[in-house]
């Protein structure tokens, strides 16, 4: 008897933590990757995020996805502001992904 008691003491915590993975992934998408506004959706400290990131390979991965969606949906918005020949999203994108063929920020000292 004292098993079963037990097993039904943990179902309760067990589906709040599940409750509260979901509002953090939830919360993570509409708040665009957003760690502080996302926890304070979820009402779960950002030590508990790193926690279960670091325990929970499933969570880990749809934070990833998350995360990725966010990058694909950015550069698709960057490639529209470049292909209009907006000088600064052009300036950004050679800094970020141009270093290999010499671009980045350099920085000229001027003569004296």
């Amino acid at each position: 008897m004292k098993i079963m008691a037990n097993n039904n003491k943990k179902r309760p915590q067990l589906l709040s933590t599940k409750i509260k993975k979901a509002r953090m992934l939830h919360a993570m998408e509409r708040s665009m990757s957003n760690i502080s506004a996302s926890t304070r959706y979820a009402k779960i400290s950002r030590d508990t995020h790193y926690r279960w990131l670091k325990e929970d390979a499933k969570y880990r991965e749809d934070i990833e996805e998350i995360v990725e969606v966010l990058l694909d949906f950015s550069k698709a918005q960057l490639s529209k502001l470049i292909a209009k020949g907006n000088t600064r999203a052009i300036m950004f994108h050679l800094n970020c992904f141009g270093k290999g063929r010499g671009y980045g920020k350099v920085i000229y000292k001027s003569k004296k």
